[in-house]
């Protein structure tokens, strides 16, 4: 608990910014205090309604909750956010999901698959990332720190060239070089 007690007080630094509030938030999730880490996601959200990451946090906090539809309404309003952004500078969205550890070691993620449905029902491309974190795993590469939700080195490398290769085949097809209608990943 020390290091979580040290990470909430370094979150409190200055409560008029939505980072601060979402960033206690994500500690106070770390030290599984979901109620808290509820409403610091939330007073994020109050002070600035388009901070994505406190979208990310709140709608994990209601999952941890068991309120699943919320969870998902708020993931639903980060992709809208996302989208905007995306669309204001020219650019397209994709989704690379994410394996927590415990689907890593289990071999799957059910949510990822509906995810990915509805991703592609609303034309947004998804990369799934349990197949490359468990190829990591079996070359003996750790993706994920043992105590901790963040990635190792070994964990950034395997998404950036996940993402490198999505962007490379979605170039080629811009570029008229690659098939037309390339299958979802």
């Amino acid at each position: 608990m020390g290091s979580n007690s040290a990470s909430l007080r370094r979150h409190v630094l200055d409560a008029r910014f939505a980072w601060a509030h979402d960033g206690r938030g994500t500690a106070l999730a770390r030290a599984r205090r979901w109620a808290e880490a509820l409403g610091a996601h939330e007073r994020a959200l109050a002070i600035d309604p388009h901070d994505v990451a406190a979208h990310i946090g709140r709608g994990s906090a209601l999952g941890d909750f068991g309120r699943v539809e919320d969870a998902l309404r708020a993931f639903e309003r980060d992709i809208e956010l996302q989208s905007e952004l995306a669309r204001a500078h020219d650019a397209e969205l994709a989704l690379f999901l994410v394996p927590s550890q415990q689907e890593l070691a289990a071999g799957a993620s059910p949510d990822h698959e509906e995810i990915a449905r509805w991703s592609t029902a609303n034309g947004i491309d998804s990369l799934r990332g349990l197949e490359p974190m468990q190829i990591a795993m079996n070359e003996g590469r750790r993706p994920y720190f043992g105590i901790d939700i963040h990635w190792t080195r070994a964990g950034n490398e395997v998404a950036a060239a996940e993402i490198a290769k999505y962007v490379r085949e979605k170039r080629a097809i811009h570029d008229g070089k690659g098939a037309a209608n390339a299958a979802p990943r």
